[in-house]
């Protein structure tokens, strides 16, 4: 089988074909489609190798819808396992060739390619980031300009800022008129942001295994909170355990150990950040969860209380994602009193079947009070329409 290695940028792609350790064919051209008459030369299918990015997994449907196989890179590893970069000297040319000799000799470590309903929920997932970052941003530039004027608005709910500025201004104690031309999108963001949030909860709920019920039975974990641990974690048995879905989200300590000494450091902060923070986030509502009677509770207010709450924060987040783990691979729902996986192996088979069902409403029922809030959004913004076109 020929191996082939491309070097995917935006204006033009390198490929370099190697043999027996040999290069005998390089190249560059514009995009994916002038690589077909390079890889149909010869009959039967080619082994094409490229790092992860962008363009990558639209290459690799592409070449797979060719015919042939594709392979994507870990780009945190090609400096080490195809020695990229060595000696100062680094370019596309020899990227493609660098790559095509590693795919070659079976010396590379590969990334995990996304199944097709992992890749919408990330796209969603990103359009909602973007959204909630912007909605923030224009908030922190409004605060400011009437700062400036003198005037210091009492905190609130991101969600309610805008309503709560249009309130003030009817009763007369703000004027609006220096800020409204940053009002006026504010305004247009909620609506576009419920809207992906019901396209998300859509997506999820309507999978034949209940994975988002599952995980939103924990406490402190939201709708967009397990979307995105689905998102990044595409397929629970690609992991052997949860330490390494841990390490995987970058949330285990970093490790500088030598002769005999062991030194451990601040988490790695690899792997997905988005799905990192929002983990921590989660954390945070249980630290101000009262639920006493919840033992992941508990537990984050002892360690709140040994070691600080910000490190609390970052250990109470690693567990979480060791137990979102647990609960997709066992397929079974949280259980509030610490014992084994709900409906496997309870001593009081009754007790854990009532517990079970008890565990699996409330996941339900938090995602459907999310939807109703969503909906409730988009009815609100539709009646603003109509009152202002009226």
């Amino acid at each position: 089988m020929r191996t082939i290695a491309l070097d995917l940028g935006k204006a033009s792609i390198d490929w370099c074909e190697v043999e027996q350790g040999k290069v005998i064919g390089r190249g560059r051209v514009q995009d994916l489609q002038g690589l077909q008459p390079i890889l149909n030369r010869e009959s039967g299918a080619v082994r094409v190798g490229f790092e992860a990015c962008r363009e990558a997994l639209h290459a690799h449907d592409v070449m797979s819808s060719w015919g042939h196989v594709p392979y994507v890179f870990d780009t945190t590893c090609v400096r080490s396992f195809a020695g990229i970069g060595q000696h100062g000297r680094k370019n596309d040319r020899i990227d493609a060739e660098r790559l095509a000799l590693a795919l070659e000799r079976d010396h590379a470590k590969f990334s995990h390619v996304l199944g097709q309903d992992a890749r919408r929920l990330r796209e969603l997932q990103e359009q909602h980031r973007a959204l909630v970052e912007t909605r923030k941003r224009l908030v922190i530039h409004v605060r400011g300009i009437l700062r400036g004027r003198g005037v210091d608005l009492p905190s609130c709910a991101i969600e309610s800022f805008v309503s709560n500025l249009r309130k003030a201004q009817r009763e007369g104690t703000v004027t609006t008129s220096w800020v409204d031309p940053l009002l006026t999108p504010l305004e247009a963001l909620e609506p576009e942001i419920a809207k992906v949030d019901l396209q998300i909860h859509e997506l999820c709920t309507h999978q034949k295994d209940p994975v988002i019920e599952r995980l939103a039975s924990v406490p402190g974990v939201s709708l967009l909170v397990a979307a995105s641990f689905i998102s990044v974690i595409d397929k629970a048995d690609r992991f052997d355990n949860a330490s390494q879905v841990s390490s995987y989200l970058g949330l285990c300590p970093g490790e500088n150990s030598t002769g005999g000494r062991r030194k451990l450091g601040s988490i790695t902060k690899q792997g997905n950040p988005y799905a990192r923070g929002l983990l921590v986030q989660a954390a945070w509502c249980i630290l101000r969860s009262r639920d006493t009677k919840d033992q992941l509770v508990r537990w984050a207010h002892k360690t709140s209380q040994r070691r600080g709450r910000m490190r609390a924060a970052v250990a109470v987040a690693r567990r979480l994602s060791r137990i979102l783990y647990s609960l997709w691979k066992h397929g079974t729902y949280y259980d509030p009193r610490g014992a084994v996986p709900l409906g496997q192996d309870d001593a009081d088979e009754a007790k854990g079947l009532k517990a079970l069902k008890r565990a699996a409403k409330s996941g339900t029922l938090k995602l459907a009070r999310q939807k109703r809030v969503h909906q409730r959004t988009l009815e609100a913004a539709k009646l603003s329409e109509g009152q202002s076109a009226n």
